[in-house]
């Protein structure tokens, strides 16, 4: 449709031959009297939110509206941000749902819902609030499905007619697993990065402190962050401490889940926009 055509044609970066497959894969489903119920599987830097934004335009085309559900405020708001900047090009608008939110702002984006002119929402579990109600609700998307309950996913689709839905995750999945546990899924996998990303290169060693600094040095040299999971609360002071000693110019913060949820949320926020170089923490990440 003109809509995709306009936002895939202006990408900063090509689809690579996996977008390209996995968004012909899900058109084809678009197109199905059969409501599209697929599963798409990428590592995190794969390019999955640019296969979810270009597939949001292809179902605006088809005059319905889209649900992107994620599992915290941060991923939402990056989420927003990343569709607002492709789907503007389109004159699409989009709005951001999440639980911390003015009144006013709130009940304007829920009449907009209502009488369709907002077709693209993107937020968390605040989705699926009683109040929230669509025009014509065609495409339903799950970030991280694996996060939210099957009744909350239920829950979003029965907010359409029988929407399409597609759910996505970082989690490899097998396909005979996948296939075991939902034999209606469609399976889709991104095994290839974009361009300019790295690959994920996974090494198993015992700690050492010299390897442990030369890794995070090479990423900090090249302008990246790190993220060091430790999944003890008790000893997580000490794991940053000891990180600090051992690269006393960086600025190390420490995240998990008995901060209160404004304070992480800062902490999330600032690691984002690079104010700090490690953050370790628990499996929160």
């Amino acid at each position: 449709g003109p809509y995709f055509k306009l936002i895939s044609e202006s990408l900063e970066f090509k689809l690579t031959n996996a977008q390209k497959r996995v968004i012909k894969e899900i058109h084809q489903d678009l197109k199905q009297s059969i409501s599209m119920n697929r599963l798409l599987q990428g590592d995190v830097g794969s390019g999955k939110t640019i296969v979810s934004i270009l597939v949001s335009a292809l179902a605006v085309g088809n005059n319905t509206q889209v649900a992107i559900m994620v599992p915290t405020e941060i991923l939402a708001t990056q989420h927003y941000h990343s569709f607002r900047t492709e789907l503007v090009k389109a004159n699409i608008p989009c709005a951001l749902l999440v639980g911390n939110m003015k009144k006013s702002e709130r009940t304007s984006i829920l009449d907009g819902l209502k009488n369709g002119k907002i077709p693209v929402l993107i937020g968390t579990h605040a989705l699926i609030q009683d109040d929230v109600d669509f025009k014509n609700l065609g495409l339903v998307i799950v970030d991280e499905q694996h996060r939210f309950g099957v009744n909350q996913r239920a829950k979003l689709v029965e907010k359409g007619n029988n929407p399409h839905f597609l759910a996505m995750t970082a989690t490899p999945i097998p396909r005979t697993l996948n296939m075991a546990l939902g034999s209606l899924r469609e399976l889709s996998i991104i095994a290839t990065p974009p361009q300019g990303r790295s690959a994920i290169q996974t090494f198993v060693n015992e700690w050492d402190d010299n390897t442990i600094k030369e890794a995070c040095s090479r990423e900090l040299h090249r302008g990246g962050q790190i993220f060091v999971l430790h999944n003890d609360i008790d000893s997580i002071d000490n794991m940053a401490e000891n990180l600090k000693t051992l690269m006393p110019n960086i600025h190390v913060r420490i995240a998990h889940g008995q901060i209160p949820t404004r304070e992480l949320e800062r902490i999330m926020s600032d690691f984002y926009h690079g104010r700090f170089q490690i953050l370790v923490c628990t499996t929160i990440i």
